[in-house]
């Protein structure tokens, strides 16, 4: 649960979105066609919100409204069956809101890191990507259902709001491991939620092209975590 339920009610922002029930927007099922192989079916669906205008916090240092290009809102979940693994980015950045899709800057090394750990090849469509998730069953969210940022730097989020990551996580039981895409994941997730004591966290480092710091094979090593726990 949220750590202070205040905290959802004092966001300096003047429109806040509070999620009141989330789906998956993407639920990965396998099908048996006689006389086919299983194919993977995605369907979609909706993630609720309830809109609550809010008074300006004149006389603080967000006095200024920040112009709604800057507010930003994160995909519903991806939660394969039987999901075991659960990795949390922050927020998605302009190229992923953009094409509408987890982690699709060109630069970011997520999808090359999940497929080069689990010795696939480099998938060509977004399709394929997705089903490496269905295959390994590891679901995927961010931390923020929304924020106030310009551009896609973590160091820009502003009055964030979260996503009900403990309803996710109840309504999933077999999720036994928690993965953070970047520190800024994490940080942001310990300060809303309370980690339970049956799951096992892991912060991990930015799959991000600004975490220049790490090249390809520095994160291999610390995210081959998530092949240890997926065997």
């Amino acid at each position: 649960m949220f750590k202070q339920q205040s905290d959802l009610l004092n966001f300096p922002c003047s429109l806040w979105q509070r999620s009141v029930a989330y789906k998956p927007i993407i639920e990965l099922k396998t099908q048996q066609k006689s006389g086919q192989e299983a194919k993977l079916c995605i369907t979609q669906s909706n993630l609720i919100h309830t809109t609550i205008q809010q008074h300006p916090f004149v006389g603080t240092k967000h006095q200024n409204f920040l112009p709604s290009v800057m507010f930003k809102m994160s995909f519903s979940p991806i939660v394969p069956l039987n999901s075991r693994i659960l990795i949390l980015g922050s927020l998605p950045g302009d190229r992923s809101l953009a094409a509408q899709q987890y982690y699709a800057h060109p630069q970011n090394r997520f999808w090359k890191i999940l497929h080069s750990l689990y010795n696939r090849k480099l998938p060509t469509t977004y399709a394929e990507k997705l089903s490496l998730l269905q295959q390994e069953k590891i679901a995927l969210w961010d931390v923020c259902q929304s924020a106030q940022r310009e551009g896609s730097m973590d160091t820009e989020i502003l009055a964030e709001v979260p996503n009900p990551i403990s309803t996710l996580l109840q309504e999933n039981p077999g999720i036994e491991t928690v993965c953070f895409n970047g520190k800024k994941a994490q940080s942001l997730y310990d300060k809303y939620f309370e980690r339970y004591p049956n799951i096992t966290y892991y912060g991990l480092p930015s799959s991000s092209p600004a975490n220049a710091s790490f090249n390809e094979e520095r994160l291999l090593e610390q995210w081959a975590i998530i092949l240890q726990k997926s065997g």
